[in-house]
């Protein structure tokens, strides 16, 4: 039987809440086969369920395969996660997928660099040369964290760029 993207969405959202993510993401695919877009509030959902269930890493291939677009509050939480997990790997994958579809959020910037830096990563100074070049707020806050994480993880170049910044 159709249904409707409504019922899709209220469908999604009951197996969410209930923390069923593999109903989620079933009704999810066939809510983007019969050519429907996925509501924000749901992927973030999906995304919320997926790292709870430690599946952030399924959730985020099927929204890929999909086509379903990611909101930026998503792509941050994706982070944010991936930064709690030091999970490098999936932090790399999403945003190279995002950088594809186009521009990083700003906000998600900050998350980043900092699984970048924690994991030693030379990417983390191209991501902080990137967040200069396009004005991306740089706090203190931040930078005394990502130098703590870049002492820990002995990024020493890193250090001495974000003290330069400092200065």
């Amino acid at each position: 039987q159709k249904r409707t993207a409504r019922a899709y969405a209220l469908i999604i959202k009951g197996f969410l809440c209930r923390g069923n993510l593999d109903a989620g993401l079933k009704h999810t695919q066939a809510m983007r086969k019969q050519g429907f877009y996925v509501p924000p509030f749901a992927v973030g959902l999906l995304f919320r369920i997926g790292s709870e269930s430690e599946r952030l890493k399924d959730v985020f291939e099927v929204c890929l395969e999909s086509g379903i677009s990611l909101p930026h509050e998503t792509v941050c939480f994706a982070f944010e996660d991936c930064l709690k997990r030091s999970d490098c790997a999936l932090a790399a994958t999403i945003e190279a997928a995002v950088r594809a579809g186009g521009d990083l959020p700003h906000g998600a910037f900050d998350p980043l660099l900092k699984v970048n830096v924690v994991a030693g990563h030379s990417h983390a100074l191209e991501l902080w040369e990137e967040m200069q070049a396009l004005g991306v707020k740089v706090t203190e806050g931040l930078c005394v964290g990502v130098l703590a994480r870049s002492a820990e993880s002995k990024h020493l170049r890193f250090a001495e760029e974000v003290t330069k910044y400092c200065r």
